[in-house]
């Protein structure tokens, strides 16, 4: 039917538009960035003062446009009709670390890891965990600006394991609160601090919480900083068994009476 063509088209286009993102852009810009890196280290000989200064700006751009082709290409998966979260068993507080030691090697941000404790092994898709724990870290840190310190914290709850990430930056505005998760909404605050960003990244974060049934929580005061923090539950959750055999005798009925 013209529908099912339509929808194949749109599916067709988004594999399409996937593709341009990590080939077509990961794959130079990672080129740019790993030569801008192999000039820092000055492994091709000794730089000037102004020579680090134009090959940090090269190393610290790439990463962000790198950045952004990922929050796309997130965005792109989760859309696509035949997406389903690949769940595993993993640690979440060794995600935490693996996460937070890429972002010190990629960005020079004041990261603190607060993860004493034993494993917090949940159910979830890794990967794109992985992704809430690195857009959470350097939304918080566009936020509270380079020389502020970010805090990350996990922790065990009732329902599920907790990831907090703290910044000391000025806080958001009741305003800018209300569109913080909504895609290219960047409110008065944001758009001083974060112009860097794609604007989805939040967005991104709150749609893959929501697919694993979990929860985001925002506390902020301005001029004392925000923490956010994301709930994952333990264990996949599944529809409970009264809502699937209503579910069953509504398709039933329907049937009977049509």
């Amino acid at each position: 039917s013209t529908r099912s063509l339509h929808r194949r088209n749109n599916h067709c286009r988004s594999i399409t538009d996937s593709h341009i993102l990590s080939h077509e852009m990961r794959t130079p810009l990672s080129l740019i960035k790993g030569a801008g890196e192999i000039l820092s280290d000055e492994a091709a000989g000794p730089l000037t003062d102004d020579q680090r200064h134009f090959v940090d700006i090269i190393t610290a751009n790439s990463q962000r446009v790198i950045a952004m082709a990922e929050d796309f290409l997130t965005d792109a998966k989760l859309s696509s009709p035949q997406f389903a979260l690949n769940y595993t068993h993993f640690d979440l507080r060794h995600l935490i670390r693996e996460t937070v030691r890429e972002l010190r090697e990629v960005n020079h941000l004041s990261l603190f890891l607060t993860d004493a404790g034993d494993p917090l092994f949940i159910d979830a898709d890794r990967d794109l965990i992985r992704h809430v724990v690195w857009n959470l870290i350097t939304n918080a840190s566009r936020h509270a600006g380079p020389d502020s310190a970010i805090t990350i914290r996990s922790y065990a709850t009732h329902e599920g394991a907790g990831l907090e990430v703290r910044d000391h930056g000025r806080g958001i505005t009741p305003e800018d609160r209300r569109e913080l998760f909504v895609p290219f909404a960047l409110g008065a605050t944001q758009s001083q601090e974060s112009s860097s960003g794609t604007g989805i990244g939040l967005g991104i974060v709150e749609r893959i919480v929501n697919l694993h049934s979990g929860r985001i929580i925002v506390d902020t005061l301005t001029n004392r900083g925000t923490s956010i923090h994301v709930l994952l539950p333990w264990h996949r959750k599944r529809r409970p068994r009264r809502w699937r055999t209503l579910r069953r005798l509504v398709s039933i009925e329907s049937r009977s009476t049509s």
